[in-house]
């Protein structure tokens, strides 16, 4: 057999050193790695969902944005309402004991003075009441809450799928013998070395995902049904605690008139009334009150809003309405007798149960929000869902 010309030999060993470096399959290993949608970022190979992950987190922290301030807007409406109804309650028996004066006025210029004062009053009350009786902001509130908090909770739910579904792939790609082969031919062109994903930003954007779940409290509650209704028991001010029918359409928090006696109500002829239809048909007058806190499961919702039945009407069960579930993601289970409720922690909660707990402050003490049991909080700081 004749020798190859060593011009040939020379001429093949040069094409051969030419060549691109070929993967599994004869692709090159960048033409490879494309195809498992990995592309390079620096010197790491990164999936396309990475993208994605960054996205989707930006757009939950907005969404937590947005709950956070509707929230704080709901939390200081309700307090301006509770504040004026006390306001009002105050002046209105200054009002009376001012009449009661003017009866007595012994000269014209003290009835005149006492009539100039009642007349103040008066407007004032007026003013008061007209702020308190203006339904536009509370409703818009109300129905706007839920509906960002359900917004939020499910971005959350599909972040978490998204990361999990990419630390998933990120696993068998490393395992992946065509892409190990498409690394090793590729360092073996370079100084750098390249490695397979996640990146660095991948990694801080699922730890962070875990700090904004972890504003995502649920408590599952056991119901039981009797009378065709269900009941779950809620504590009133840390101390009572009463069985109370859990009623969807209802839309305020109801109290047989024994019962606000026992939580230490009291209606008044100056508490505002409100006309309350029973499950009957029948409309009744009741006192509009407030319960300065009310349990359910873990969950503690103060200044909750509710009407106080007339004594008369005793054959009205105690009813927890949209008063205290607005604060909530609510899911109802008849079929297991289970309810879930979800709250998203506000951004100041979260600070305050990181904070060391080293007695309370006046501030802590004004504050008003649905927590899980410990202190109640309010405000903008901390935001759980990452850095500004």
């Amino acid at each position: 057999m004749g020798h190859a010309s060593p011009l040939i030999v020379v001429g093949l060993m040069i094409l051969s050193a030419s060549a691109p470096a070929r993967g599994a399959g004869g692709n090159p290993p960048e033409e490879l790695l494309k195809e498992k949608d990995l592309r390079r970022s620096g010197t790491t190979y990164v999936l396309g969902a990475e993208s994605e992950v960054q996205k989707k987190l930006h757009d939950t922290r907005a969404l937590y944005q947005q709950l956070s301030f509707s929230e704080r807007k709901q939390q200081e409406f309700a307090q301006g309402v509770a504040g004026n109804t006390a306001l009002i309650q105050d002046l209105t028996q200054q009002r009376i004991m001012l009449n009661q004066q003017l009866q007595q006025a012994a000269t014209v210029a003290q009835n005149n003075q006492l009539v100039a004062m009642i007349n103040e009053l008066t407007d004032r009350l007026n003013l008061l009441r007209e702020a308190a009786a203006d339904p536009t902001t509370k409703r818009e509130l109300d129905a706007l809450v839920p509906r960002q908090r359900e917004a939020f909770v499910q971005a959350v739910i599909g972040l978490r799928h998204l990361v999990d579904v990419t630390s998933e792939r990120y696993k068998a790609l490393a395992e992946d013998p065509q892409v190990k082969e498409a690394l090793a031919d590729l360092n073996r062109k370079t100084k750098a070395k390249l490695t397979l994903g996640p990146s660095r930003s991948f990694l801080a954007s699922a730890k962070l995902l875990e700090k904004v779940e972890a504003s995502v409290l649920t408590a599952t509650v056991e119901l039981r049904k009797a009378g065709g209704v269900y009941w779950l028991d809620a504590t009133f001010n840390g101390k009572v605690t009463k069985p109370m029918v859990f009623d969807t359409g209802a839309g305020i928090t109801t109290l047989p008139a024994e019962l606000a006696d026992e939580i230490g109500l009291k209606p008044g002829p100056t508490d505002p009334s409100v006309s309350c239809k029973t499950a009957d048909g029948t409309v009744v007058r009741a006192k509009l009150m407030t319960v300065p806190a009310l349990r359910v499961g873990k969950f503690t919702v103060k200044d909750v809003e509710c009407a106080v039945m007339p004594r008369g009407k005793a054959d009205v069960p105690p009813l927890l309405g949209v008063t205290f579930h607005k604060f909530f993601t609510y899911k109802f289970s008849p079929e297991s007798g289970t309810l879930v409720l979800t709250k998203v922690d506000t951004p100041e909660e979260q600070e305050r149960r990181a904070a060391p707990r080293t007695g309370s402050s006046r501030a802590s003490r004004s504050r008003r929000a649905a927590r899980p049991d410990g202190p109640s909080t309010s405000g903008n700081k901390g935001d759980p869902a990452g850095p500004n």
